[in-house]
């Protein structure tokens, strides 16, 4: 994820397995990748990760609407440990937490009929699991509520 700069020009969103602008809130997943060299990023919105557009550098964002113990919450995962010999730990991980805010912006924007179908969604937390086999970069980040990235307020 590259120029941490929102531009909605670059933000390109495709919808699978029948999505609507109304169902299914649980459940409902997010796949972001992007491109280095054009600084594009991609929202994939459905009921299964997009899988197939995974790079061999397994750089994307996964999310997901979950209800975890009868509270919504926004959870998502990136692999910070290096997949064919890109960067280190270190490297990646400093990559996604200068990122990921972008990211959500982008997801945010991208399903952006969505969150104004379900405006309670505003104050959902934001949480980002950052997975290493290392235990200093396994770790979780809380980014705030949705609303901290849209225009949109509960």
């Amino acid at each position: 994820m590259k120029a941490n700069i929102f531009d909605p020009s670059k933000v390109h969103t495709e919808f699978r397995n029948n999505i609507s602008s109304y169902n299914p809130v649980i459940g409902r997943k997010y796949t972001i990748t992007h491109s280095d060299e054009t600084a594009e990023l991609f929202v994939t919105i459905g009921t299964e990760y997009a899988t197939d557009l995974y790079s061999p550098i397994r750089d994307e964002l996964i999310l997901s609407i979950d209800d975890a113990d009868n509270n919504i919450i926004l959870q998502g995962y990136v692999n910070v440990d290096s997949h064919n010999n890109f960067g280190t730990r270190k490297l990646r991980n400093d990559i996604f937490l200068r990122e990921i805010p972008l990211a959500l912006k982008s997801t945010f924007y991208a399903d952006r009929i969505f969150f104004q179908n379900y405006n309670c969604l505003m104050n959902v937390p934001v949480i980002i699991n950052f997975l290493s086999a290392d235990k200093q970069y396994n770790k979780r980040y809380y980014y705030g509520t949705i609303g901290n990235f849209t225009n949109q307020k509960c």
